[in-house]
């Protein structure tokens, strides 16, 4: 890394945004959530009452459709044991539930998906999005390991978050990683 070149891995945590019942809902479920060995989802509502909360395994948790069926319009948290941003089945999702938001985290960072003010594009079209932004990306995150502005150990989740940047501005989607 160059001298003064600081990334957002040398950046400590930032406080979460909890000045609402909802955001500190959310956020205190994520810190609940955020070092377990088990992925684990919630659904909340607008005023963070939590719906459904569901514990999976290592790298999954599963909601029936039963479950989904009336869980559209809400928040959806839910960690990553093994790190990692979003998965583009956790995308899908939130398409077709067309959530509030969708958010993970992790044991460094959070992230958020947010529409940007019309709907979440239809599910079917995630996909084919990331393949189509995939060589850029991977090709940004080499440049940047190239001239010293990312060590290799951050290189995955680099890509991915640098992949979901380019899917969230092709949707006209917000989308938002912050060290926390």
């Amino acid at each position: 890394m160059q001298m003064g070149n600081f990334s957002i891995y040398d950046q400590p945590a930032q406080p979460a945004d909890m000045s609402t019942p909802l955001k500190s809902a959310v956020v205190m479920f994520e810190d609940s959530v955020r070092y377990d060995q088990l992925e684990t989802g919630a659904f909340f509502d607008r005023n963070g009452t939590k719906l459904l909360s569901k514990q999976g395994k290592p790298r999954q948790v599963t909601f029936s459709l039963s479950d989904l069926a009336n869980m559209q319009g809400t928040i959806f948290a839910h960690n990553h044991p093994g790190g990692g941003c979003f998965s583009p089945v956790d995308v899908m999702t939130a398409c077709d539930l067309q959530l509030v938001e969708l958010r993970v985290v992790t044991d460094q960072f959070r992230f958020s998906f947010r529409c940007g003010g019309g709907a979440w594009p239809a599910s079917t079209e995630i996909v084919p999005a990331i393949a189509n932004f995939s060589a850029s990306a991977r090709n940004e995150v080499k440049h940047m390991q190239h001239t010293g502005q990312l060590p290799r150990q951050h290189q995955q989740a680099e890509l991915e978050f640098r992949l979901w940047l380019r899917v969230a501005f092709h949707f006209g989607l917000i989308f938002n990683r912050e060290r926390s």
